[in-house]
């Protein structure tokens, strides 16, 4: 409580947990949290990059930001996106708001265990796809789905499109190793692991690291997320 107030009421001591305190935090989610990850963005947050590592602000923002942030980043390779008929709201809102922008959005079944159909998908996609986003586990029944598939699909028909994966209800859970994984984006949120609701991380892999920002501001997390860092949230984050 002694530490909470004197970091709320004063400047200067605020000042100082940006540049001293926040450094060693980020650290500790790089070493702790997502060691293996390439680069991370943590939601409700705000970001400095620092050895490949970024943060953000508010969950539901880092879905946005994968999504959007990478179909328009490569909207000149082509304007077909895939996504399952089954995903959450904040991807299947996203996804419709790609469709009412232009965008060719195919929504792959799945059998009535809630898996993807792999070959559907892999039927999917073609010369203008660019981006794939599939959950690991479905937040309503738990189907775990073959997410390391999906890039083994991709390779077959030599497609570059990006994968994102939600992998909010099995961070922690399971195994969870993007790069051997074939995952270019990869969200998670802070609730599942003991940290305060609202505060997630996107996992930026290099093969995406042109994405897009979508909200524009004072520069930080390198441009993609402007905005003061929550220094108190990354604090329980880590």
């Amino acid at each position: 409580m002694t530490f909470l107030k004197k970091f709320i009421g004063d400047k200067a001591f605020y000042k100082m947990a940006i540049k001293v305190t926040l450094p060693i935090m980020l650290q500790n989610l790089i070493t702790n949290f997502v060691s293996l990850l390439d680069n991370l963005m943590v939601g409700n947050l705000g970001t400095e990059q620092m050895s490949g590592v970024s943060i953000v602000n508010q969950l539901l923002f880092i879905f946005n930001l994968a999504i959007f942030g990478a179909a328009h980043a490569n909207k000149r390779r082509g304007n077909r996106v895939i996504t399952s008929a089954v995903e959450h709201p904040s991807v299947m809102k996203a996804f419709d708001r790609l469709e009412n922008e232009g965008f060719e959005v195919i929504r792959i079944p799945t059998d009535k265990k809630g898996f993807i159909d792999i070959a559907g998908l892999e039927a999917a996609v073609n010369e203008n796809t660019v981006l794939i986003s599939i959950m690991a586990v479905n937040n309503e029944i738990g189907t775990i789905n073959p997410i390391n598939q999906i890039k083994t699909a991709l390779r077959r028909v030599n497609s570059q499109a990006l994968i994102h994966v939600d992998a909010i209800q099995g961070f922690g859970k399971l195994p969870v190793k993007p790069a051997k994984m074939g995952i270019d984006l990869l969200t998670v949120s802070g609730h599942k692991v003991h940290a305060p609701k609202g505060v997630g991380a996107l996992y930026v892999s290099k093969n995406a690291k042109n994405i897009k920002p979508v909200i524009f501001g004072g520069g930080q997390e390198n441009a993609l997320r402007s905005g003061t860092e929550n220094t108190y949230f990354v604090l329980f984050h880590s």
